[in-house]
This record gives structure tokens, C-alpha cells and sequence, in this order.
């Protein structure tokens, strides 16, 4: 992992929860950098899935006019995303319009932050910022999936 560094408590608990946290991440900036949107969906928190479906379906219904109908519910969206079809790809695409994941796997120093019991946080500092990102993990059925849409959606206040 090229510019990956962290900090932890040698606690062999807590170092086994944080490679695992850490590796989880790592595997998502991976998968968005490669493109394999399978493997992103498969990073992301259950919570960040549900308001990209939904976020998604409200622009398809917004954009298609009230005599147009439109096949997609949010069952054919989840179906979509977790194979990696059309959706999937125009919204990944989008978003890595606006985003480059070498700035986070490349150009960026990353610190553990908490490690809670199901919650933990990693800190990533981008070398060209003055204050650091705070990626939210979580603990979802054994495996450790991040909260991206919930760390950085754009809250309007």
C-alpha cells in the first residue's frame, strides 16, 4: 500500500480489528480505482447503499416525465449495483469525476482512529490538506464496511 501508514494500540485485539478495518478500506479505494464496481458495492456499508438506491431512484424518477414510466424500483437499483450493470457504472463514473482515490491511496497519510465494538474511524490526511478526512467504518456482520456516503454526503447545514 503505497503511501499507507497507521498508528494503533499494540493490543492483539485491537491490531487484528484495525488491519481488518484498514484492509477493508484499502480494498474499496482499490476497487473504485480499478473500476470494479462489484467490488465497491461489496466495501460499502448497508447504510451507504441505501441513500445511493435511493438517492438514484429519486434522480431517475425526477428525471423522466409523470406520463413516462420507468422499470426501476429500488429492488432492480440494489440488483444493478451489486453486479456492476449500467447504473453502477454511470453513477461510479460520476462520482469518480469528482473524485480521485490515488489522492487517498497515494498522496494521503492514514492514522487509526477509534475502534469501537461495531464502529471505527479512519483518520487520512491528504498531503495538500490542512485537516483530515474522517472515514467511518462499521462492523456489519462480521466484516468491516465503510460508511462512505455517510462520512462525506453533503448535510446542508
Amino acid at each position: 500500500m503505497l503511501g499507507l501508514f497507521f498508528c494503533f494500540a499494540p493490543v492483539k485485539g485491537l491490531a487484528q480489528d484495525a488491519n481488518a478495518i484498514l484492509d477493508s478500506a484499502d480494498a474499496l479505494f482499490k476497487s473504485m480505482k480499478g473500476k470494479d464496481y462489484k467490488n465497491i458495492w461489496k466495501n460499502l456499508s448497508a447504510g451507504s447503499k441505501s441513500l445511493i438506491i435511493n438517492d438514484t431512484l429519486k434522480a431517475i424518477k425526477k428525471s423522466v416525465s409523470s406520463s413516462e414510466s420507468t422499470d426501476y424500483s429500488a429492488e432492480t437499483l440494489e440488483r444493478d449495483f451489486a453486479s456492476g450493470g449500467p447504473v453502477a457504472k454511470g453513477y461510479w463514473d460520476g462520482y469518480m469525476d469528482n473524485f480521485n482515490p490515488n489522492m487517498v491511496l497515494e498522496e494521503s497519510k492514514w492514522t487509526m482512529g477509534p475502534i469501537e465494538k461495531s464502529r471505527a474511524e479512519i483518520v487520512i490526511q491528504y498531503k495538500k490538506s490542512e485537516s483530515p478526512a474522517r472515514l467511518q467504518m462499521v462492523l456489519e456482520q462480521g466484516k468491516w464496511k465503510v460508511a462512505l456516503i455517510e462520512t462525506f454526503r453533503y448535510s446542508g447545514r
